[in-house]
């Protein structure tokens, strides 16, 4: 449904792209209560600009904390310049 604007799917992954927590929480919900979706199923990447290298651990804490995930869902940040 979020993914038809923001997103992509193949044949095994959906994924949706947006800057707003409560979107993102609100999908990541509807993948674990009517897709049982699991957690270790669900990866997240933080796109960052330059000027929030400094902040970067906090940001992708904030993420996942958004998200209700553990670190082993993060993946590799990318930076911006």
């Amino acid at each position: 449904m979020l993914y038809w604007a923001e997103g992509e799917k193949s044949r095994t992954k959906v994924a949706v792209a947006n800057s707003d927590p409560d979107l993102l929480a609100f999908f990541a919900g509807f993948l674990r209560e009517h897709f049982a979706v699991g957690d270790e199923a669900m990866t997240i990447y933080c796109n960052l600009f330059a000027d929030h290298v400094q902040r970067q651990q906090a940001i992708e804490a904030f993420w996942l904390r958004s998200l209700g995930l553990t670190r082993e869902s993060l993946r590799k940040s990318t930076v911006n310049s």
